[in-house]
């Protein structure tokens, strides 16, 4: 484990953009609850009851693919490098947080493909 904690330790890109991911992750995570419960919602129903076939209908718009991906990236990088810092504060066993870390790199992978597959496929019918 590094002690190295300095300007000169490398780590000043990693916080700057986790603190930047979290101030993105505010107006994103407010759009996206607004979009999907508000605007998506049918006039009729509550707001909160939403077909399959109007998020279907609004995935199938290439903007909205781009916005979801974005928010999905954000959210993966912002999440997993708050875990990977928590590891690497916490766990003293060099091997340890080796193996800790490879699980998050995978998990964070595995999340990526799933979320992108997921988005991807809509197609305006």
């Amino acid at each position: 484990m590094s002690t190295d904690r300095g300007l000169g330790s490398g780590g000043l890109m990693g916080w700057f953009f986790q603190r930047l991911t979290g101030l993105l992750l505010i107006p994103a995570v407010l759009a996206h609850v607004w979009v999907t419960h508000y605007v998506l919602g049918d006039p009729g129903f509550q707001a909160n009851e939403i077909s399959y076939q109007a998020v279907a209908e609004r995935l199938s718009n290439p903007f909205w693919k781009l916005i979801d991906l974005g928010f999905l990236a954000l959210v993966l990088f912002h999440g997993l490098r708050g875990v990977w810092n928590w590891l690497d504060e916490s766990v003293h066993r060099p091997w340890f947080r080796i193996a800790l870390f490879s699980v998050v790199v995978v998990l964070g992978a595995a999340l990526a493909v799933l979320g992108t597959v997921t988005i991807l496929p809509f197609r305006a019918s």
